[in-house]
């Protein structure tokens, strides 16, 4: 192959873009990055990033651990992936708030975003599997090896891939307190495991008091 040929096919690449919110990196630790660019289709360029400087010469943006509405900008397109079956369970940390219900089969989608929190075209959903004895390490690698996985298929159909209305009454998950945290010791832990296992524990601790002190607890296996 000619050098110009060579030069032509790479500007002719999608350029795209993962950026990972750099306050929120346990999704950077149990996502491979090496691993899943080796399987990034040869139509797109791919590049690691982190924060919110969205550089005006990526096409496609996932985000990856976003927890605020960031400024959209027109020629771009921003993607991400949200633990719940939207419309419903929009809003603050849909993984943990559905693992203290026990739930074991949770739903993701991918989709696009809007000026609408969680508001977005839906274009690819799956399936998050979480056995009973999964902690929050195990979690939190699942969540990114699907996350990876989504990502990979939207690339490999895109741009013949499309979005659908989201429709349906819309629920919130509301915003997480320390207190959501706290472990009562007049219950027995299995009654509370399912807290004790969705905790971050990178950034916040289960924690219970006795005669006015506090104590924190980590699960590990």
């Amino acid at each position: 192959m000619k050098i110009g040929n060579l030069k032509s096919m790479q500007e002719n690449k999608i350029n795209s873009a993962i950026y990972f919110d750099k306050n929120n990196l346990i999704n950077f630790k149990y996502f491979n990055f090496k691993i899943f660019k080796r399987r990034v289709p040869k139509k797109f360029s791919i590049d690691l990033c982190f924060g919110s400087n969205f550089k005006k010469k990526y096409k496609l943006i996932f985000l990856i651990g976003f927890t605020k509405m960031i400024k959209i900008n027109s020629n771009q397109n921003f993607f991400t992936i949200h633990e719940s079956n939207l419309p419903k369970g929009s809003g603050m940390s849909p993984l943990k708030h559905q693992i203290m219900k026990n739930k074991k089969s949770i739903i993701c989608c991918l989709f696009k975003l809007n000026d609408k929190l969680d508001g977005g075209y839906i274009y690819l959903k799956d399936k998050l599997i979480i056995k009973k004895t999964d902690i929050f390490d195990e979690i939190k690698k699942k969540q990114m090896s699907l996350t990876s996985n989504m990502i990979i298929k939207f690339m490999k159909k895109y741009p013949n891939i499309k979005g659908e209305r989201q429709s349906g009454k819309r629920t919130f998950f509301r915003r997480l307190t320390p207190n959501d945290d706290k472990i009562d010791i007049n219950k027995s832990i299995k009654s509370q495991f399912d807290k004790l296992r969705s905790t971050n524990h990178y950034e916040y601790k289960n924690f219970f008091f006795i005669n006015g002190k506090k104590f924190y607890l980590k699960l590990d296996k």
